[in-house]
């Protein structure tokens, strides 16, 4: 055994040398460096080893071991730095150096070992084992030496690991664990010396030997010997471009002849770090994309990493001359620059000379429908219809001019919401009656009676769209026929094509005409429509309007037969009904007049301005109306009450309305399986429908409620014998003694005392972009009455600080299910009030949270919080309003009042709790300090925060 052992110390031996001596011919490189210094160590490692093993005395024995150590020091940090450097680890010099000095400090110390007895304690020599041999006592530093082996192999392994797992091919896997496993020999190896596994034998050596043949395997196997002829393969030298290629570590290792020219003081590739600041420039400047200029000349930097089978290898820079390039560009921006600076000169002047044109030019045809309304003499009558005539005309112009303002500047906005397509298209044909006046014209409407009944997109724009298109069809066709074609197709479950086309049998444009058609204040064919009135600007502010929606248009014409425009835009699909069977239920819908005051409705929404606008808009059917804020109360109401239909909100928190619903058909019974729910959601797309009927619900209705649709639903779902049928004179005298009835039985009996609504006066125009603007005819629509959208209007503004601060917390929280339970609500209630831009943003940022698309919603919802805030200000008079004169009362009055709003809470009584706030907001507080909580208890009872509202009524009852 002993001879045996022997030949495999002399084998490894010469295998060690001859790796060492091929290397050394390769070094090319830092990393090739401490592969050599790990092969020379591991020489002089197993040549002490051999020495021990054929010593007769402890002197010879303790010299081959001084001469052991003299490699097996420098072992492991040849083979962490080689591992490190191939790993990406960017090993830095001193470090390098350091590490290297304090292990040769080591070996100095085991060679000085009779001095001090450090590192070996006391030394004897023994015949046992295989050989004779020199057994050690250990002093300390020898345990500190022996700990450090284990500490690199960790280390190499780690990012061994680390780096194999970023490669996805498994050939390059099973390579790279040649660098896991180099390591572990070693380790392996001293455990079983350790134990007496081989009987005095160290075979830690023979793992230092096994795991050289792992690395050299690797040393070929990832071509580290050919890193300047694998970049020499795939340069030209003689190339005009300037070339050169650095390796994994950034440092150069060939350049060809051009650069070498460019660069003259560059150094022999790979042998100095005097080249890294000119790779460094490069870099930097190639990641800026930017040029480099030398002498007269500028050149292009380009950056190409060289892979091999997953492994990064290199870069390569290609240095391209752009002088020309770079001059010509120049020029062209020079250019540029003047066209655009005349262009927002000219945009600008447009937008000041339309604004202040329009405004007289709206007083004189205000004026004029005034002096119309008087008894006048035919000719009088006829100058004064013709100036209004022409005053309309230029106030077109003036529109024209102010939206290719707005588009040309970035300011135009697509505003989308739910419409119906074929009731817009319906409300557009007196227009086109009136603007084609007296002239010999058919105009012919094709409409595809299939498409969807509500979409959503910007349905003012599309408005404008058609309107543009049909218009300039008229102008230009004196005698036939325009027709105007709506058609869909469908693109996929949730959007189609909507498709528009305008045919004319006029004048038709020339071939030369049709590439200049969609240019700014052109009008073609100028001799033969030199007497049409217009800016040149319709059919450029449509295509513009058109691919802002993200769809095109394009035109056929033949000269003299007419034209035919086609328009695609692509829309969403809020309900896919058809158009026809819809517009005839809404016919329906709007003669809907009943009462049915036996009837037990639960209306189940978390929102307490909801709530009372869906109160408000039922009064007048008479009926008793509970209300439940989640789907887990209104599923305890279900069952300790029995009601004739269910009001429930889609989305709640605690329990939604999906779930609950489904819990209720769960239960089986008659009651549960046949008791009317109906869903009030806001979500306006396709699959919503079939989503909300499979768990359970018999209908829905879109939010903002249209209060026509409500009663339509109700009427179809609620029992029959509880429906009492009344004319519409009977539904508006059981109205009339109603809070909210004025505008809900057509007649005028609102509050006449409460007509402000907030909403400030501002150009309509503007609105898209305005902070803090409302819709006052919107959210009168939505709430039905003067009176019931003032006090939505107020319990909107008592609730910005809370739900603002809330939406904000739950943000920052990462909390999306609650922040897009959030920014729901708001959508809902925005609308309601007429805060179309906010509802809009609160529409984008609940798609991104159910999408989790974190990035969409860092991004918006600073704007959104910032928008919502801003309505504290326009609506702030409701404060003043609050501060007005309050009664003195005791505290036990103060605390009386609480006390029965905490009883009413704690049964979900909500008109009591109202009644109670209302009173305690009457009541002057002894303090400021007082007066906060209780406006911060408002804002919790408005916004049906009950649990809330006990916790702050116990705290006011504290503090009084």
């Amino acid at each position: 055994m002993y001879n045996f052992l022997l030949v495999i110390q002399l084998i490894s031996l010469v295998v060690l040398f001859g790796e060492g001596l091929y290397v050394f011919f390769h070094l090319n490189s830092r990393m090739h460096s401490f592969l050599f210094l790990y092969l020379i160590a591991n020489i002089a490692n197993q040549a002490g080893y051999l020495f021990e093993m054929t010593a007769k005395t402890s002197e010879e024995a303790y010299l081959a071991t001084r001469l052991l150590y003299l490699g097996k020091v420098f072992i492991p940090i040849g083979m962490i730095i080689f591992i490190l450097h191939f790993c990406r680890i960017n090993i830095p010099q001193w470090l390098s150096a350091l590490l290297i000095s304090l292990h040769a400090l080591m070996w100095m110390v085991i060679a000085t070992n009779d001095y001090h007895h450090l590192f070996y304690s006391t030394i004897t020599f023994v015949n046992s084992g295989m050989f004779p041999h020199n057994s050690y006592g250990h002093g300390p530093l020898y345990f500190i030496y022996q700990a450090t082996s284990p500490i690199y192999a960790i280390i190499d392994i780690v990012f061994a690991i680390k780096l194999r797992k970023e490669f996805q091919r498994n050939e390059t896997k099973r390579h790279f664990l040649i660098f896991i496993l180099a390591p572990l020999l070693p380790l392996i190896g001293f455990v079983f010396f350790l134990f007496g596994v081989t009987n005095g034998y160290d075979t830690t050596n023979l793992g230092f030997f096994l795991a050289s043949i792992l690395l050299m395997c690797a040393f070929f196997r990832f071509d580290l010997i050919d890193t300047e002829d694998m970049f020499r393969n795939r340069v030209i030298d003689s190339l005009n471009d300037g070339i050169l290629a650095t390796g994994y570590n950034g440092k150069l290792v060939y350049y060809n002849n051009r650069a070498r020219g460019l660069f003259p003081g560059m150094l022999v590739a790979g042998k100095t770090d005097e080249n890294s600041g000119i790779i460094k420039d490069l870099r930097n400047k190639a990641e800026r994309k930017e040029r480099i200029k030398i002498g007269d000349c500028v050149y292009g930097i380009v950056v190409k990493e060289v892979v091999r089978d997953d492994l990064f290898t290199g870069r390569l820079y290609i240095l391209d001359d752009v002088t020309d390039s770079v001059k010509y560009t120049k020029q062209l921006e020079e250019e540029k620059e003047r066209a655009n600076a005349a262009n927002e000169a000219k945009s600008r002047f447009l937008s000041n000379m339309s604004h202040e044109i329009r405004t007289p030019m709206n007083a004189i045809v205000g004026m004029t429908d005034i002096i119309l309304r008087d008894e006048l003499p035919d000719s009088d009558k006829e100058y004064l219809e013709n100036i209004r005539n022409s005053g309309n005309a230029l106030i077109d112009i003036i529109n024209d001019i102010l939206d290719f303002s707005k588009i040309e500047s970035g300011r135009m906005e697509i505003m989308e919401s739910p419409y119906e397509p074929l009731t817009l298209v319906n409300d557009l044909k007196m227009i086109f009656i009136t603007r084609i006046g007296d002239k010999p014209l058919r105009l012919n409407y094709d409409i595809d009676y299939k498409l969807p009944a509500r979409l959503m997109g910007d349905q003012v724009r599309i408005r404008q769209i058609i309107i543009n298109l049909v218009n300039n069809a008229i102008k230009f066709t004196e005698v036939g026929y325009v027709r105007l074609k709506v058609s869909a197709d469908r693109v996929s479950d949730d959007e189609i094509k909507l498709n528009i086309s305008v045919k004319d049998s006029g004048l038709g444009i020339r071939e030369e005409d049709m590439e200049r058609l969609f240019d700014s204040f052109t009008q073609v064919d100028s001799i033969k429509n030199h007497s049409k009135e217009g800016t040149g600007l319709g059919l450029t502010i449509t295509k513009q309007l058109v691919e802002l929606m993200g769809g095109k248009i394009s035109v056929e014409s033949a000269y003299g037969s007419g034209s035919e425009f086609f328009v695609t835009i692509p829309q969403k699909i809020v309900d896919e009904t058809p158009a026809t069977e819809f517009n005839y239920q809404k016919e329906d819908k709007e003669n809907v007049h009943f009462i049915a005051p036996e009837a037990e409705i639960l209306v189940a929404e978390d929102n307490e301005i909801n709530v009372k606008v869906i109160m408000g808009l039922l009064e007048p059917l008479k009926m008793n109306i509970d209300v439940a804020e989640n789907g887990l109360t209104a599923l305890r109401k279900i069952t300790d009450r029995k009601y004739d239909l269910v009001l429930m909100d889609h989305m709640m928190p605690v329990m939604d309305g999906l779930e609950a619903t489904s819990k209720i058909r769960e239960r089986g019974g008659e009651y549960y399986e046949k008791l009317p729910i109906i869903a009030l959601t806001a979500n306006a797309v396709q699959g919503a429908r079939e989503e909300l009927l499979s768990a359970g619900m018999n209908d829905y209705v879109m939010k903002p409620v249209d209060i026509d649709e409500l009663k339509y639903k109700i009427r179809k779902w609620l029992p029959a014998d509880l429906v009492i049928d009344v004319s519409p004179e009977e539904y508006a005298a059981a109205a009339s003694d109603d809070a909210y009835a004025g505008t809900l039985a057509g007649t005028d009996s609102g509050n006449k005392d409460n007509e402000r609504t907030g909403a400030p006066e501002r150009d309509l125009g503007e609105k898209e972009s305005d902070y803090g603007y409302l819709d006052r005819e919107i959210g009168l629509k939505h709430c039905g009455s003067e009176s019931l959208y003032n006090e939505v209007l107020r319990d909107f503004y008592k609730l910005i600080d809370n739900k603002a601060g809330r939406i904000e917390a739950l943000y920052n929280e990462n909390n999306l299910d609650e922040y897009t339970i959030e920014v729901h609500a708001l959508k809902s209630v925005a609308r309601m009030v007429g805060a179309e831009y906010l509802s809009g943003l609160a529409l984008e940022l609940e798609m991104a949270g159910k999408e989790e698309n974190r990035a969409l919603i860092d991004e918006k919802t600073p704007e959104l919080l910032d928008r919502y805030r801003a309505y504290k200000q326009t609506l702030s008079y409701f404060d003043a309003e609050d501060n007005t004169d309050k009664s003195e009362v005791s505290k036990d009055e103060i605390i009386e009042k609480l006390n029965a709003m905490k009883e009413a809470a704690s049964t979900f009584d909500i008109d009591t709790v109202d009644e109670m706030m209302e009173v305690i907001n009457g009541f002057k507080m002894p303090d400021e300090e007082l007066e906060g909580m209780i406006k911060d208890l408002d804002a919790l009872v408005r916004d049906v925060s009950y649990d809330d509202v006990t916790r702050s009524v116990d705290e006011i009852i504290s503090k009084l």
